[in-house]
């Protein structure tokens, strides 16, 4: 099961995102912008950025499941896709500061307001999921997908999937968004409404998956098993899936 998700944006940032549905243009602006664009903009300094991430304990949650993993493994490399305000890889280097690390996104100024402050960070460069050419990606020990999930419908990420068998990756550890349940519908449909009610723009920003559409992906377009669950670490309302080549 999926359903459409939507955030509500303030009116500065409402009005100059053009489109009704989040795009380049658009996370472009959210990176830059600190007024109206909730929790999306990149802290114009190092001590903001550091502070921000402090406050973040779901992801310093995660980075430890994930270091967790990467110590079982003797994993020296990893490469994040679509970093975004690189939070989650702040905790990365943070725990394991030896761990040689590649930052993605496919917005160049996005990821040049990243580096400005995330001086940890060993690499950067500008990477499409869609478009990518994955070979780039097959020497790193592992890849992190971390809170995409939205991002892409059901039949992109299973082409995504494919791409990455295709290319040889090995290891993937698989973050979503959120985990749809009933909890999720009855909050995601409330909070919509509640946004009509306050004039606040509703902008569709992809959709939520289950936990069962989830796994599906990992199949690619020709329903094989591309990627075994290795293990499923419980995230709260998420989970880490740990994915390995088959």
């Amino acid at each position: 099961m999926k359903i459409r998700h939507y955030y509500g944006f303030g009116n500065e940032a409402a009005k100059n995102m053009k489109s009704t549905k989040l795009d380049v243009n658009a996370w472009e602006f959210l990176r830059r912008n600190h007024t109206g664009a909730g929790d999306f903009s990149i802290e114009k300094t190092r001590k903001a950025w550091v502070q921000n991430c402090m406050r973040k304990s779901d992801y310093q949650r995660a980075a430890q499941i994930i270091c967790h993993i990467i110590r079982q493994h003797n994993w020296e490399s990893a490469v994040s896709l679509g970093v975004g305000k690189g939070i989650l890889e702040y905790y990365l280097k943070k725990n394991i500061p030896t761990l040689d690390l590649k930052c993605t996104d496919f917005t160049p100024d996005s990821l040049a307001l990243l580096t400005s402050v995330f001086t940890e960070c060993d690499r950067f460069s500008t990477f499409d999921l869609l478009n990518g050419d994955y070979a780039e990606l097959e020497n790193e020990d592992v890849v992190i997908i971390n809170r995409l999930s939205t991002e892409f419908s059901k039949r992109q990420w299973k082409e995504i999937f494919e791409k990455l068998y295709d290319s040889n990756i090995r290891n993937i550890l698989y973050i979503p968004t959120e985990i749809l349940d009933l909890r999720m519908i009855i909050a995601e449909k409330r909070n919509t409404l509640t946004n009509v009610l306050q004039g606040r723009k509703n902008i569709f920003c992809g959709w939520m998956y289950t936990r069962r559409e989830f796994t599906s992906f990992f199949h690619g377009k020709s329903k094989e098993n591309l990627y075994m669950v290795v293990h499923a670490y419980r995230l709260n309302n998420n989970a880490v899936f740990e994915l390995k080549r088959k």
